[in-house]
C-alpha cells in the first residue's frame, strides 16, 4: 500500500504544472491563459482600445507603433513604454476598429506574406502573453507560428498555434529564463494575422501556487489513498486488540 501512495504522490508532482509545455531549456509555452496569468502575475497589459478608430473603421499605422506614435492610429502615450510593433518587410500595420468582428480594436499586418514583429526594449521581459486572431477572404480559421528571440537576437524557441480565428481570442503565453527581446508572428499565405492584446514584463512573486485541474485530481487521489491506508491500519490494530 505504501507503494500505491508513493505512486499517487509521484503522479501529483508530475501533473502539478500540466498545461505548461516545455519547449526548450529556456522557454515554456502556455496555451491556458488562466494558468499563464497565475504563473506570471504582475505583468503590464497592452491592448489597442485607445486607438483613433471608430466602429467599422481602420487606419494604416506608421512604423514602428510605439509610445511615440502620433498618427491616425495612436496618440503619444497610447502604447506603453518598452514595447513596439512592426512588420517584416516594412509594409505597415493596420488598426482595425470594432464590429468587423471582433467588437474591439486589433492590430493586423497590412500585407502578405508580412510577419508581425513585437519588440521589447528594456531587457527585463521574462514573460509575454498574446491574444491572437486573423482576417482572411471569408471566415478565418488558421494557424500562426510564434518565434521567440533573446539577447543578441538569438533564437530561443518556437511553436505553432492552431485555431486562430477572427474572434481574436486564441491565447499563447511564454516564460523564459533569459530576457525576451523579440517575438515574430507568421501566418500562412492569404491570411492576415493580428494581435488583440499583449501582457509582458517581469513576473512578480507567486503568493499561492495554483494547481491545474490535473494537479487537483492527482492530489485528491493521493489523499484518498492515504486515507484508505490509515483506515486499513486502524482496522488492523482493532483486530489485533480483539485477539
Amino acid at each position: 500500500m505504501n507503494s500505491i501512495v508513493t505512486g499517487f504522490l509521484f503522479m501529483f508532482t508530475a501533473f502539478l504544472f500540466f498545461g505548461a509545455l516545455p519547449a526548450s531549456a529556456q522557454v515554456v509555452f502556455f496555451s491556458n491563459e488562466a494558468l499563464f496569468n497565475s504563473s506570471n502575475p504582475g505583468l503590464f497589459f497592452q491592448d489597442f482600445s485607445d486607438g483613433n478608430v471608430g466602429p467599422g473603421d481602420d487606419a494604416l499605422c506608421s512604423l514602428p507603433v510605439d509610445e511615440n506614435s502620433n498618427d491616425g492610429c495612436f496618440d503619444p502615450g497610447d502604447i506603453l513604454p518598452g514595447i513596439a510593433f512592426s512588420t517584416s518587410p516594412l509594409d505597415g500595420l493596420i488598426l482595425v476598429g470594432p464590429s468587423f468582428p471582433p467588437d474591439f480594436n486589433v492590430l493586423v499586418a497590412a500585407d502578405q506574406p508580412d510577419t508581425i514583429e513585437i519588440f521589447f526594449s528594456d531587457g527585463t521581459v521574462l514573460a509575454a502573453g498574446l491574444n491572437l486572431g486573423c482576417f482572411a477572404m471569408g471566415p478565418c480559421n488558421s494557424s500562426v507560428t510564434v518565434r521567440v528571440f533573446g539577447p543578441g537576437d538569438d533564437f530561443l524557441a518556437s511553436t505553432t498555434v492552431n485555431g486562430i480565428t477572427d474572434s481574436f481570442d486564441t491565447f499563447i503565453g511564454m516564460s523564459s529564463t533569459v530576457p525576451i527581446t523579440r517575438i515574430n508572428l507568421s501566418a500562412p499565405t492569404q491570411v492576415f494575422d493580428g494581435i488583440a492584446s499583449v501582457s509582458f514584463g517581469t513576473p512578480g512573486p507567486r503568493v499561492i501556487p495554483t494547481l491545474t485541474e490535473w494537479g487537483m485530481i492527482a492530489m485528491s487521489l493521493a489523499l484518498a489513498a492515504a486515507g484508505f491506508l490509515a483506515i486499513k491500519r486502524r482496522r488492523g490494530i482493532q483486530a489485533s486488540g480483539r485477539q
